[in-house]
């Protein structure tokens, strides 16, 4: 049996990607440091829910993509 896992940080590097965006980018539209945004990316951090749709919301990005872009499997 598939077993899906969501990757915040793997959906942040693709929206990093999608986007063009930096790091320091995501940090100044979020309000919070570059080693906040960093400890997500790294999996050290988790941001809230609400803390990610307004991520979502930021870059025109549909929730469920976003999520869709963390997903995982073994």
């Amino acid at each position: 049996m598939t077993k899906y896992h969501f990757d915040l940080g793997k959906a942040i590097k693709t929206l990093k990607a999608q986007k063009g965006v930096t790091n320091e980018d995501i940090a100044k539209e979020m309000k919070v440091s570059e080693v906040t945004v960093s400890q997500w990316i790294n999996d050290k951090q988790v941001p809230s829910i609400l803390r990610v749709q307004i991520l979502c919301y930021t870059y025109g990005l549909i929730f469920s993509d976003f999520i869709i872009w963390g997903e995982t499997h073994d």
